[in-house]
């Protein structure tokens, strides 16, 4: 008989201890928090810096949490969060335990093809290596490293191939979690940066 349920030293003395997981749940509510004020400082962004098409700001801004990201528990703020069919234009602020905070914007179908000439020109300018993009083929992974997110470079050539193969468009930045004092104003300024990028 397998006894693959039973549980190591380590599990055994974790399994019995609550204080955990109520830890967990008052850092979650406080992310929570965060993440609302983020989204109201978006929204007077977004008016600063409307899009062109009005109705990706139609669907409402949305904070959602999850338990297994690459086997680890997150958090979310969709904000705007436009996706129809192939159609996407999204920021997603996330929240990535023992990983991250990190910003991605996530542009497919029409709104690749409306903002890419102007992001590649931003490329060819140095202007986007702060940034981080995806060169492989899920746009819907969000970790940084080999095999997803590549830092951006002056060697732009690999860049602006993928994202005229590619069906999407991220480009993203990260902050660690012990830099947690900073997460507001970091998340507020990349923010703003997105939208100026797409706007100039």
């Amino acid at each position: 008989m397998s006894s693959t349920w039973q549980l190591t030293a380590p599990e055994l003395t974790l399994v019995q201890n609550a204080e955990w997981l109520l830890t967990k749940q008052q850092i979650t509510g406080k992310v929570y928090e965060l993440l609302g004020t983020l989204s109201t400082r978006y929204s007077n962004l977004l008016l600063q810096y409307p899009p062109a098409d009005a109705a990706i700001l139609q669907p409402t801004p949305k904070i959602a949490r999850g338990e297994y990201y690459r086997q680890l528990p997150y958090v979310i703020l969709d904000q705007p969060r436009f996706f129809k069919q192939e159609d996407a234009f999204a920021i997603r602020s996330l929240f990535w335990w023992g990983q991250h905070f990190s910003i991605h914007l996530h542009l497919s179908g029409r709104y690749k093809a409306q903002y890419m000439p102007l992001l590649l020109r931003h490329l060819q300018q140095g202007r986007l290596q702060q940034w981080h993009t995806v060169l492989a083929e899920d746009p819907w992974q969000h970790y940084f490293g080999p095999g997803n997110y590549q830092p951006v470079t002056p060697q732009t050539t690999d860049i602006s191939t993928a994202w005229q193969t590619l069906p999407f468009i991220k480009l993203g930045q990260y902050l660690p979690l012990n830099r947690w004092e900073e997460a507001l104003p970091f998340y507020t300024s990349r923010f703003e940066t997105l939208l100026q990028l797409l706007h100039t």
